[in-house]
């Protein structure tokens, strides 16, 4: 998820960090879940940092149980070509 429009802040508070959050739900709220996000077609499966994608998501995390994935975060600091070829530093 992206942080809500901070443009208006000062540099320094200015986010452009992303929280990652994993699925509590039961299986059946899983699938309802699987459903709704089928519902915007082949499109919606590909994150998109625009307002309206975030407000999709948004949706689906009142919705469900999710909960604060905190190692999502440190995912950008792991530095091994196999896994992240795109992060080679």
């Amino acid at each position: 998820m992206e942080p809500e429009d901070t443009t208006q802040r000062t540099a320094n508070l200015q986010q452009t960090n992303t929280s990652g959050y994993k699925f509590k739900g039961s299986i059946q709220e899983f699938l309802e879940a699987q459903k709704i996000v089928d519902s915007w077609g082949v499109e919606g499966k590909i994150y998109k940092p625009t307002r309206e994608y975030q407000h999709l998501l948004r949706e689906i995390l009142i919705r469900y149980k999710y909960r604060l994935d905190t190692n999502f975060a440190k995912m950008d600091r792991i530095v091994h070509p196999g896994m992240f070829p795109h992060n080679v530093r």
